[in-house]
């Protein structure tokens, strides 16, 4: 398991040797620089150590990577300066006031926060001089990279842009370069011994590979100059154990942290179980000291209303007690007054009602039924004329009975004609069938009788009147009704030896 560590990020330059402007991007863990001689390798490693060592002096460590000696001074990096030909002649990139700025952002490999550390420059080409001001903040490079849209920020500019934007606690600026790295090192970048790792890095720059281990060893790693490599790759085979000894203790240390946070979190449930067990308990019994203060009121108010029932029920009794002896006395009354008999006159008048009823409908229907006779061609003219007295209701009693004689009478007469009429019609059924006579049609629409049964047939009334019995209601053998010829006797409604 790899401890945290601050990582770069990002490196902004600008106005650096021929760098005008540039913002590099690192790997957390590694990084490479190759090209040829004179790419700006060590251009780029020089940046970092005026960062890394707050020191702006570069005697003893400019270009060491490239050389033992060190022939850069930080005026030739600022303005730029490049040789032109093979005399050592050089010319400047800058030759007008100008500023610069090297900024590192450094990235914390656990918790990805970020905070930066750069050094700003004021160049004054006539003089040859130059002010400076380290600085620190929280937070990634600002997206301006600490330039304005046509050159870099000055240093008052960037004090502005800083001040502006964060808070007092979030910033810091120093000018002098020991007061800058003792910060630097003890908060900015996690304690670093301020002597021994400027004096480490200077001599990891020029790292050669051809050096032997010890020499390594005694150069880079141990101040000493008595060595032991015996011991030492004793220590060594001892760390390694001990450090994996370390890993193991840190994966059980996990492995029981884990335990510990699941029982931590089963506790955790636990307690709240029980907290929850409480406040239902709690919940329940306010819910039944409610109910119960619920009842007694209920209680209460069934025996108010009791009571007021009772009171009720005993005005209701006396009311009663006066309404029954109002009774009383009204009963007595009415029976002084004759109700009773009243009672029974107005019965026996509803029942005459009810009979007067049924007279007047069964009246009403004898009217229809009279009529009906009045359409009857039998029916003679003083019966006509009863009828319609009846129907006025001014017939008098004997014409009323002399009506229903004469109705008697008519019935008598129907009854015998239509018994002549059938024997007669036997009659002659009986003599056709002994003359064989039968019926030969002459024409459409006309008959004739063979001249066997000499002659057509009679009418039932002329048969009675040939043989001296009277016929119809006048002893005439047929009345006809306006003259028509139709029999009054209705034998079929057909027509005998006429129209």
């Amino acid at each position: 398991m790899t401890a945290p560590y601050e990582a770069l990020n990002r490196l902004c330059l600008n106005n650096w040797h021929y760098i005008d402007r540039k913002i590099l991007k690192f790997h957390k863990e590694m990084n490479f620089f190759t090209g040829h001689s004179g790419s700006g390798k060590s251009t780029v490693i020089d940046a970092l150590q005026i960062l890394l060592y707050a020191n702006t002096d570069g005697r003893g460590f400019f270009n060491k990577a490239a050389t033992d000696e060190s022939d850069r001074t930080l005026m030739e990096y600022l303005r730029g300066m490049v040789s032109v030909d093979d005399n050592n002649s050089y010319t400047y990139l800058r030759n007008e006031d100008f500023s610069s700025t090297i900024v590192m952002e450094l990235e914390r490999t656990d918790t990805r926060e970020r905070q930066c550390i750069g050094v700003a420059f004021d160049v004054s080409c006539g003089t040859n001089n130059y002010s400076k001001i380290f600085f620190w903040h929280k937070g990634s490079l600002p997206a301006h990279g600490y330039r304005t849209p046509k050159r870099a920020m000055t240093i008052d500019e960037i004090r502005t842009d800083i001040r502006s934007t964060m808070n007092p606690e979030d910033y810091y600026f120093e000018t002098t370069n020991e007061r800058f790295r003792a910060k630097m090192y003890s908060d900015y970048l996690g304690g670093l011994n301020p002597e021994r790792f400027p004096r480490l890095f200077k001599r990891a720059i020029p790292f050669r590979m051809n050096m032997k281990l010890s020499e390594f060893v005694r150069e880079y790693i141990c101040m000493e100059q008595e060595i032991h490599i015996e011991d030492m790759q004793e220590s060594v085979t001892q760390y390694g154990r001990l450090c994996r000894r370390i890993r193991d203790i840190q994966a059980e240390v996990e492995e029981l942290t884990k335990i510990r946070g699941a029982f931590d979190s089963y506790q955790e449930k636990e307690r709240e179980v029980d907290r929850l067990r409480y406040f239902q308990s709690a919940l329940e019994v306010l819910e039944l000291r409610e109910l119960e203060t619920s009842v007694r009121m209920q209680v209460k108010n069934h025996q108010e209303d009791v009571k007021k029932q009772e009171l009720n029920q005993k005005e209701l009794e006396k009311t009663i007690g006066k309404l029954e002896e109002e009774k009383e006395k009204l009963i007595g009354k009415i029976n002084a007054s004759g109700y009773e008999e009243l009672l029974a006159s107005l019965k026996n008048l509803y029942e005459l009602q009810s009979s007067y009823g049924e007279g007047v409908k069964n009246w009403q229907d004898t009217v229809r039924r009279l009529k009906e006779w009045e359409e009857q061609e039998i029916t003679p003219n003083p019966v006509l004329w009863k009828i319609e007295s009846f129907e006025k209701g001014t017939i008098p009693e004997e014409e009323l009975k002399k009506l229903r004689e004469e109705f008697d009478s008519i019935q008598k007469d129907v009854r015998r004609q239509k018994s002549e009429a059938e024997s007669e019609i036997r009659r002659v059924r009986r003599e056709k069938k002994g003359s064989g006579g039968y019926l030969e049609r002459t024409s459409p629409g006309k008959r004739r009788l063979s001249k066997r049964t000499g002659g057509g047939p009679q009418h039932p009334a002329q048969g009675a009147a040939e043989k001296g019995r009277p016929s119809g209601a006048g002893g005439n053998p047929c009345r006809s009704a306006g003259g028509a010829g139709r029999c009054v006797a209705k034998c079929g409604g057909r027509l005998y030896g006429g129209k």
